[in-house]
């Protein structure tokens, strides 16, 4: 029977048996232990031909120097062929190890041993037999790569005028040629950039029709005269289906002004970026050049909206509307808790040296040696020339960040002012348009699969490894499909393109699928510039702010920093509110604007900046806990009620079904805090049930009550206040003084006798009440009135002196014993005399006002608060700052009937009414922007100006609840 060769084989054989003369360039290459020799023959037969065709070249039009050229394109192949075969020959390494085909006394020895048999024309031949698969590869790497080259240089010879004149050079000598390690696409095209004459330029092997577009853009909106500096782009020679690109060398800025010039400039690109939907600006496509941001790469200038059926669920809308917002174009950071790229790839904050902790790579150790091997470690991102210096300094771009907003607002109005021009003059944006149908990661990941030798033996196995993105496969898509399959299969990443005014889908110069798009780019873009407004304008000023912002490290002293003024004053009231209910509602309304619903309407969400690991924060939709996101449903649900306006009800409805999609309830989570556990959801289910005569609520709460009753105590439980049982205790004695619920007082008491134990035996107390002994003392002191228990009351009594032991008669205050050492005077609900004042006033209504320590305690603590507890440099946050501060004169004022008290709080919530609209809101964190979360943002501010107005709403710093207002039976509370 005759044996069939293969193409690969006979290629192999070729190879092997060629005789190479006149190679000399082919072994000028340093060792690097990942078996060199290997890849000599290819090397050597690619010399011979990139020989010839460099000969080729009429030297009188373009002199080369062919040894610099040669050596270059040779090392790049040798890079590209060890990426190709590492894998196959690591694990041929092993198998002859195991097997005893290899000989040497050490590692090193055993290596060379191996590292020989490959230059034998029977293990060489013997390798492509059980591997063809590579050498198929191999093949037609060296053909695309042979071909770019010829490519390359014969359009430079048709194009010699027009690129000698961009350079400005007498003389064409090509000097040297730079290799892109990006993807190839379309049969092994890559960017390359050319030294001419001592001069730069970038060749690409696509069409720059994007880049002429936004040129033609970028001089149009200049030209309306409303920009405070130019903008400036990189030259282009734009011939069809390729182009050169002006080189564009990193450069540092030389004085304040040019960096204030620079984020400006980058506020006018966002704008226009936002407005067009470009979504790949990251940090290998913008360079810092100078006083100027200029984007090197603009494939994706435009791009088609997601092809199939949309679910219509919340997250879903949640990242539509990320992808269509100013976060969507990757110049800033998304920053998102549940990505799974946790490091910065931004254009204008990514930067090198970023280690993930969820993006795994793959480091080679032992070259040289037959222990070589891949070993796993977490990426490390690369430096770029994104990051703008002064001085050798990089710059905080969150310094410049009112100068970025002024320069989005200046471009963002431009082409609001003039849109209906824009769209007359659509034409200017005719051409061809990069379209990335599925995450150019996702390709990378099965190119990397498809390296491993198992899926070297077969080209039917490689292709059933492709097929996978066939899963879920459509009439619609099969073509698509294909085509990636195609691509995959020549080691390209798939690269597909429309027409601005088409509907089919290309790949390559072919269409791949007819009609594929519903609507043309054109027919998208004029929808994007007509549906420009500057109220959408605001909006994304406020994501510039939080994306900005939620980078940096954060400051939770309740001191506003005034280095930071500009960057702090994100978002103010409309106009001076009349009363603490019109802010409130000038706050809700906010949130009307912002919310993002699902489909039907049912339920919604808010992107937020969110507290994550390690007290940084991250955007995302609201979340469930109390502290921030349950809290804000809460608020919107107080307004409605208040104001009697509906659309606050539908959307506290829809907030609450937001919360329920979103943060479905995992067992990890069930931790007893009213804060950010479960008790989170037992505070808002019962509250909610109460204000809205909701049946299904209440039984919520119900529900919440019988799984805080599950969870095991042990010594690992939080027992303070605002992380544990401190908090849930009187939060549960709470709803029992309103329930008469006996379920309520027995799992109170369970969680009481664990926090009196467990108390006795810390030593490690603070002062103060969300993490300190006001808290605990607290809630003992509730539970001995309630279960009739005197060793509770004594305990509290116990831990109200142990506090006092720290009270300094020199500052009126406590001291703060997490940092003895900086002896700070805080007066905030979390820490120092705000927080044990609220305590120690419910303490004194729970003993009769009969205890002369607790009535003293009260008395100076909240003296403290109206004397130190609003300074001007405060912030408004609940936790610690201002608002916090009135909602505890508040709470006093009620429980202790003091009329005076009530007063001062009333005069001075008017005082800091004109704050929020003349500087702006602080935040709980300093610095940031947009935050809503309820102890730290905005909805809590809001809340505050709410019992400002009406105080029959529950204090949620003591955790009061809704008071019970005749519903009775109906939902089957007690009467």
């Amino acid at each position: 029977m005759k044996t069939i060769i293969t193409p690969e084989q006979r290629f192999a054989e070729k190879i092997i048996h060629q005789t190479y003369e006149n190679t000399p360039y082919a072994n000028h290459f340093n060792e690097t232990g990942l078996f060199d020799d290997f890849y000599t023959p290819f090397i050597r037969s690619f010399e011979q031909d990139l020989s010839a065709l460099l000969h080729s070249i009429p030297s009188i039009d373009l002199a080369i120097n062919f040894e610099k050229i040669m050596i270059r394109c040779l090392i790049s192949l040798k890079e590209e062929l060890i990426n190709l075969s590492i894998k196959t020959l690591i694990t041929d390494l092993y198998e002859k190890k195991k097997s005893g085909q290899i000989q040497g006394e050490t590692k090193e020895e055993r290596y060379h041993d191996y590292h020989r048999s490959l230059q034998t024309k029977d293990v060489f031949i013997e390798l492509f037999n059980k591997y063809p698969v590579l050498i198929y590869l191999i093949e037609g790497k060296m053909k695309t790569k042979l071909q770019l080259i010829s490519d390359v240089l014969n359009r430079l010879l048709a194009d010699l005028l027009p690129v000698q004149s961009m350079l400005g050079v007498s003389q064409m000598l090509l000097e040297d040629i730079q290799f892109s390690m990006g993807d190839s696409h379309n049969n092994g095209q890559t960017v390359l950039i050319l030294t001419i004459s001592g001069r730069k330029i970038v060749y690409k092997p696509h069409t720059l029709s994007p880049e002429k577009s936004f040129y033609t853009l970028l001089n149009w909106v200049q030209s309306k005269g409303e920009l405070r500096v130019p903008l400036k782009g990189a030259n282009i020679i734009s011939c069809g289906e390729y182009g050169w690109q002006e080189f564009i060398p990193y450069q540092e800025c030389r004085s304040t002004e040019e960096v204030t010039d620079y984020y400006y400039r980058i506020g006018v690109l966002l704008a226009l970026f936002k407005i067009l939907k470009c979504s790949d600006i990251h940090y290998e496509n913008i360079i810092s050049n100078g006083e100027y941001p200029v984007v090197i790469d603009l494939e994706t200038l435009l791009t088609h909206e997601p092809q199939g059926e949309k679910s219509g669920e919340l997250m879903t809308a949640f990242f539509e509307e990320l992808d269509r917002s100013v976060l969507g174009t990757l110049l800033l950071p998304q920053n998102l808790e549940q990505s799974p790229i946790d490091f910065d790839v931004s254009g204008l904050l990514g930067h090198g040296g970023e280690t993930s902790d969820r993006v795994i790579t793959y480091q080679l150790i032992n070259p040289g040696t037959d222990e070589i091997r891949f070993t796993p470690d977490f990426f490390v991102s690369e430096s770029n020339q994104n990051i703008t210096r002064l001085n050798g300094e990089t710059v905080r771009a969150a310094d410049y960040l009112n100068s970025m907003e002024q320069g989005f607002t200046d471009g963002y109005q431009t082409v609001e002012k003039h849109k209906d021009e824009l769209i007359r003059r659509i034409e200017m944006f005719n051409g061809t348009y990069r379209q990335v149908l599925r995450a150019t990661h996702i390709y990378g990941r099965f190119l990397e699969a498809a390296g491993h030798p198992g899926y070297m033996r077969s080209i039917e196995d490689r292709n059933a490894l492709f097929s996978y993105l066939r899963e879920h496969e459509t009439e619609e898509t099969a073509a698509k499909n294909l085509a990636e399959i195609e691509s995959l299969m020549r080691n390209d990443v798939p690269y597909f393109t429309a027409e601005f005014s088409g509907l089919h889908l290309h790949a390559g110069r072919e269409i791949c699928a007819r009609n594929y798009y519903e609507y043309s780019l054109k027919d998208l873009l004029v929808k994007r510039i007509a549906e420009v407004s500057m109220m959408d304008c605001k909006k994304q000023i406020s994501y510039i702010r939080m994306s900005v912002l939620s980078k940096l490290d954060k400051n939770w002293g309740g001191r506003h920093q005034e280095n930071q003024a500009e960057m702090v004053n994100e978002e103010k009231l409309l106009h001076l509110p009349a009363s603490p209910l019109d802010a409130a509602i000038q706050l809700g309304d906010l949130l009307l604007e912002r919310a993002i619903w699902n489909s039907k309407r049912t339920s919604c969400t808010w992107l937020s900046p969110n507290l994550g690991r390690e007290d940084k924060l991250h955007l995302g939709p609201i979340n469930d806990s109390l502290y921030e996101g349950a809290g804000a449903v809460l608020f919107l649900a107080a307004l409605a009620e208040e104001t009697g306006d509906e659309r606050y009800r539908i959307l506290a409805r829809g907030a609450l079904g937001g919360l329920e999609e979103l943060w479905p309830l995992k067992e990890e989570e069930r931790t007893h805090s009213v804060y950010s556990g479960l008790g989170s959801l037992l505070y808002l289910s019962y509250n909610l049930s109460v204000l809205w005569n909701d049946q299904k609520l209440y039984e919520q709460y119900r529900t919440y009550v019988k799984m805080l009753s599950d969870i095991k105590l042990n010594s690992e439980t939080e027992l303070d206040w605002i992380g544990g049982l401190s908090g849930l205790i009187v939060c549960l004695l709470n709803m029992y003084e309103q329930e008469k619920e006996e379920e309520l007082l027995v799992l109170a008491c369970r969680m009481g006798e664990h926090l009196f134990l467990e108390s006795r035996k810390k030593t490690d107390f603070l002062t103060g009440f969300s993490h300190g002994l006001a808290g605990y003392a607290y809630a003992l002191s509730f539970l001995g009135k309630a279960a009739g228990e005197e060793k509770y009351s004594e305990a509290a009594k116990e831990l109200v002196a142990k506090e006092n032991s720290y009270f300094r008669d020199e500052t009126g205050n406590w001291r703060d014993l997490r940092t003895p050492e900086e002896d700070q005077d805080l007066v905030f609900w979390c820490h120092g005399a705000a927080g044990i004042g609220l305590a120690r006033a419910k303490m004194v209504v729970l003993a009769a006002r009969t205890d002369e320590e607790l009535i003293r305690d009260a008395e100076r603590a909240l003296e403290k608060v109206v004397k130190d507890g609003f300074e001007a440099d405060s912030n408004h946050s609940l936790c610690h700052g201002i608002f916090g501060n009135l909602d505890i004169l508040l709470v006093a004022a009620g429980i202790l009937g003091d009329q005076e008290l009530l007063e001062s709080a009333r005069r001075l919530g008017d005082r800091h009414l004109f704050t929020l609209s003349e500087e702006g809101f602080r935040y709980g964190l300093n610095p940031s922007g947009g935050l809503m979360g309820f102890m730290l943002g905005f909805s809590g501010i809001g809340y505050s100006l709410l019992r400002l107005q009406n105080p029959v709403y529950p204090s949620v710093l003591s955790l009061d609840v809704m008071p019970y207002r005749g519903v009775g039976n109906e939902i089957g509370h007690s009467s």
